[in-house]
């Protein structure tokens, strides 16, 4: 019923989109991937905040770098900080790869480890397919709307279990190189304490700069905790569509 409302508040409020990477970096939501690419030759360097220090683990800062290798070839990795636990990801999609259905679609991986004092290492891997569809083109001065749709699946070395789990996001686009997005993802028993979902908006702040905050309980999978997280991006290139 949360996410419905969110989604709802979404849909209400909603041009500019940004090419911004999720938390473990692919470029997307706040932490799932969306079917966009890195123009050719853009590099993006962001770096966030994200206070999880209520949970299990100490507070986290996801740092992330990512660059466009084509048109349609994004490569790029990223490095979770966290006190004795931190997290490397390494990522590629590529996209688009077929329109169907009003959908841009494309496909990406991504490789990840984290290291558990206790537990040992996890290793993570993740495939996944994304669609984009743009709602509401919008205008001078007006709004766009844009619909993900994807699924993916995801192993866990650690769990000892691997899942397919479908998700989807909302993205509204504003003047002023103001966005807003949800994200909702469906939760697997083995995998997830509870479904990941998550919320955030972003700003332009020249065509080079933007910022971010959110809530949210992932990356990866969905935790018992929604924590804030706010962050900067760094795109050498442009940044804003």
């Amino acid at each position: 019923m949360k996410m419905l409302t969110l989604l709802g508040l979404v849909v209400a409020l909603a041009g500019a989109a940004f090419a911004y990477p999720t938390l473990t970096g692919p470029t997307g939501m706040a932490t799932l991937p969306t079917a966009e690419t890195l123009p050719a030759g853009q590099l993006n360097l962001a770096a966030d905040y994200y206070n999880t220090s209520d949970g299990p683990i100490e507070n986290t800062y996801p740092v992330r770098l990512s660059f466009g290798v084509t048109e349609n070839v994004e490569i790029g990795g990223a490095f979770l900080l966290q006190e004795d636990m931190d997290m490397w990801v390494i990522h590629a999609k590529l996209s688009p790869l077929l329109p169907l259905l009003g959908f841009n679609w494309g496909a990406g991986a991504q490789y990840a480890q984290q290291d558990f004092p206790v537990l040992g290492d996890d290793t993570i891997t993740q495939v996944y397919w994304v669609g984009d569809m743009v709602m509401n083109e919008g205008g001078e001065g007006q709004p766009t709307f844009d619909l993900t749709l994807g699924v993916n699946w995801t192993d866990s070395d650690l769990l000892n279990d691997d899942a397919i789990r479908f998700f989807a996001g909302v993205r509204a686009g504003f003047v002023n190189n103001f966005s807003v997005g949800a994200e909702y993802q469906t939760e697997d028993d083995d995998l997830d304490a509870e479904a990941l979902w998550s919320a955030y908006a972003r700003l332009g702040l020249t065509d080079t700069i933007a910022v971010q905050a959110g809530w949210t309980n992932g990356p990866f999978f969905g935790t018992n905790d929604h924590n804030l997280f706010v962050g900067i991006n760094f795109g050498w290139g442009m940044i804003a569509e």
